[in-house]
């Protein structure tokens, strides 16, 4: 079984865009029927959070005599 993976978007009218140069390389004909799996990625708006937690944790290693370590490092066990 031949296998092509690429990246795509939905076009307005409902239809998924096949690309021209994996049509060829499958030596696909029209009408020619093909399984088509779908995988929609996760978001990763998670990940930009966590390098934000990150970029403040550096900031305020350096503060003494407050708790923002201890804040900092209750959270990210919690993450």
């Amino acid at each position: 079984m031949q296998k092509a993976e690429y990246y795509t978007n939905i076009l307005d009218n409902g239809q998924i865009p096949l690309p021209g140069v994996i049509r060829n390389q499958l030596r696909l004909k029209p009408d020619q029927k093909i399984r088509v799996i779908l995988e929609i990625p996760e978001h990763r708006k998670r990940q930009g959070d966590r390098y934000s937690f990150e970029k403040v944790r550096k900031l305020l290693s350096g503060i003494r005599g407050d708790m923002s370590s201890e804040i900092l490092s209750d959270r990210k066990e919690r993450v």
